[in-house]
């Protein structure tokens, strides 16, 4: 296995992109840590790397031992904890966050933030846990709010999902977990009893409800409708299995076990438009205002195709025009991406370009997908991605290097 280096491009006021300053980055550009250069480390792995408004999380597990946090840019709502805001409360560079456990843990498993938060899920000998830190605006935290009216803690909290499941339960593990700019959903697997056949799943979520995109809110309508902001987990009902989630600003999507797709929450800029009618969806994503899908051959007689809706103000959508569309239809990409897509060995991008988040050395907006790497004529780097991930307003990139 080679050397891995991230890279990041984008958005950089607060030092989110953690390249060691505060200037906004044309392009690709590698990352540091506090006790090293740009590189992660031999034999090591990006789990996943979640931004936030101003401040990025990056789980990486090392060659040897258990995952690690690690955090950058912003961390004065304490969304990076209280050691980070205590003796940086703003850094350019990946500084690890250190969550103290029980000794039965066996690390981090997932990581995400919302603007102004920070979620982790740890593993237990008795099962997961999920903990959040940060500004509770929203309801974010999901803990039933802070106490005497604080809207803000840099503490990392405990989310209990105890008022929503039995209690017969020996065993939770979050399998899937997303959050949007106010909100978060989670995926809860669980154990009845000693019998560990005897399982169950549960779907919940908290934070900004105004859109519906949390569902039917109980109480009658009137009061569903006041009731704008949601501060502990929620159970959402579906009468079918799920298999994957996407949140976005005022809309969530959900992937069934079936292949089909269903909305909750706002559709004005046409972001849940069509959708129900998608099939053979394996997988799914969502922007601020858009949704994405990727669906199998038989849909539509090729290898794989990726379909888009929403807005496409930036490109976003990769269509022609700057208007938002009013259906769900198919990304034309090129011929070249197609190849290097089934290969791993390629990355492609399309959208904004304003905040220079695509890392093509220029500011305009792109409306079609555009090859963002190999990009030899930027870092004089080659390598192959071990994966990308879009940000708010940034760009990121683990290269693994011969």
């Amino acid at each position: 296995m080679g050397r891995l280096i991230l890279l990041s491009a984008g958005s950089n006021s607060r030092g989110q992109l953690a390249q060691g300053s505060l200037e906004d980055s044309y392009s690709f550009r590698p990352c540091a840590f506090s006790d090293s250069d740009s590189d992660v480390g031999d034999g090591s792995k990006v789990l996943s790397i979640a931004a936030g408004a101003n401040h990025t999380l990056a789980l990486i597990r090392p060659a040897a031992g258990r995952a690690q946090l690690w955090g950058c840019g912003d961390g004065c709502r304490g969304q990076l904890g209280g050691a980070y805001l205590r003796d940086f409360g703003t850094s350019s560079v990946f500084r690890r966050i250190q969550i103290h456990l029980d000794s039965d843990c066996s690390g981090l498993s997932q990581a995400y933030a919302d603007c102004d938060i920070s979620c982790a899920a740890a593993s237990l000998g008795i099962g997961d846990i999920l903990l959040s830190v940060g500004s509770d605006d929203f309801g974010d935290l999901g803990i039933g709010g802070l106490q005497r009216g604080k809207k803000e803690t840099a503490a990392w909290q405990l989310v209990s999902f105890a008022h929503l499941l039995p209690e017969s339960v020996s065993k939770i593990r979050i399998e899937d977990l997303k959050a949007g700019p106010h909100d978060v959903i989670v995926k809860l697997r669980y154990t009845l009893g000693v019998d560990t056949q005897c399982k169950a799943e549960l779907i919940a979520g908290w934070g900004a409800a105004r859109h519906g995109q949390l569902g039917h809110l109980p109480g009658s309508s009137k009061e569903a409708r006041s009731l704008s902001i949601v501060s502990s987990p929620l159970k959402l009902d579906f009468p079918f299995d799920l298999c994957g989630i996407a949140v976005g600003n005022q809309h969530t999507v959900f992937l069934t076990s079936e292949g089909s797709i269903t909305g909750l929450g706002s559709n004005r800029k046409n972001q849940i438009c069509g959708i129900g009618a998608a099939k053979n969806v394996f997988a799914l994503g969502a922007t601020w205002n858009g949704t994405y899908l990727l669906q199998t051959k038989e849909s539509y007689g090729e290898k794989w195709m990726m379909a888009s809706t929403g807005s496409n103000s930036h490109g976003q959508l990769a269509r022609s025009t700057e208007t938002s569309e009013a259906q769900l239809d198919k990304i034309k990409f090129p011929a070249a991406a197609g190849t290097r897509w089934g290969s791993n060995r390629g990355t492609v991008g399309l959208g904004m370009e304003r905040a220079r988040n695509l890392g093509l050395g220029h500011t305009n907006d792109v409306y079609t997908p555009t090859l963002i790497w190999p990009r030899v004529d930027v870092l004089h780097v080659e390598g192959r991605i071990a994966g990308a991930w879009a940000g708010c307003a940034t760009s990121w990139l683990a290269v693994e290097v011969d």
